[in-house]
């Protein structure tokens, strides 16, 4: 797999943005029985933005990564309350 290697992901963001995108890209082009396309789309929107967030300024907190977060909390939260 030499698309993988070529991506370069040696900082835990980079993992996390990449997530991201491929989760979004599920949500959009697949169906999961179990979880719902939306809830699915907003954990991968907001893994983008925190991943985004922390590689344009590394360690600076800003409002995009506190928004990442927050999006990745309320639609884990409700991913975790379907499964209930």
């Amino acid at each position: 797999m030499n698309i993988l290697n070529n991506l370069k992901l040696d900082k835990w963001y980079g993992i996390v943005l990449y997530l991201g995108t491929m989760t979004v890209t599920a949500s959009l082009f697949t169906t999961v029985g179990f979880v719902e396309a939306k809830h699915l789309f907003g954990i991968g929107l907001g893994g983008i933005l925190v991943g985004l967030s922390f590689g344009i300024a590394e360690r600076n907190i800003s409002t995009m990564l506190l928004v990442g977060i927050c999006l990745l909390l309320l639609f884990g939260y409700f991913i975790v309350k379907q499964l209930i």
